[in-house]
């Protein structure tokens, strides 16, 4: 009995503290959009795929396309309203990391898009190709890490804007 007392005690007063909590930051000032909610690439927009390594710049522009972004890819730069630069990198691979589950992406990548007139970048994103479900025995590429990125890209500045 006394330690369903001391647990319900602990329980009102985490909430008693949360509820503080909650009408702290109501009263403080409204907050700012991050710079992704700030930005939104417009349909028919032209953007250029630069160069990476482990040709992550192919798979990229081909997933663009199988997703159907409302994008026109380009083949020159100076045509381009964002430019999309990165990076690819292989992680080891040891037969022992994945029998004892400490094995990490063997693929990874990151991608920036910057938008051309302000030279701003407006979005950052990185993924691996481990699953999540069969970890380090699943088969990853490239190929997947560019899903991924795209993915990515796609729920944070394809959005449809509310009327």
């Amino acid at each position: 009995m006394q330690r369903f007392t001391v647990f319900c005690l602990i329980f009102v007063l985490a909430a008693s503290s949360s509820s503080l909590g909650l009408t702290q930051t109501q009263d403080s000032q409204p907050k700012s959009k991050t710079l992704t909610e700030k930005h939104r690439i417009p349909d028919g927009s032209k953007i250029f795929v630069a160069e990476m390594d482990r040709k992550l710049d192919q798979y990229i522009s081909s997933e663009i396309t199988k997703k159907k972004l409302p994008v026109v890819l380009v083949t020159d730069e100076k045509e381009a309203d964002y430019i999309i630069t990165g990076a690819a990198l292989k992680g080891d691979s040891q037969w022992y990391k994945t029998v004892l589950g400490t094995a990490k992406d063997k693929n990874e990548g990151s991608i920036q898009v910057i938008d051309v007139r302000n030279k701003a970048m407006i979005w950052a994103g990185e993924a691996g190709d481990r699953s999540l479900w069969w970890g380090s025995l699943s088969r990853g590429s490239v190929k997947k890490v560019a899903s991924r990125l795209v993915g990515k890209m796609k729920s944070a500045l394809f959005w449809k804007e509310k009327k």
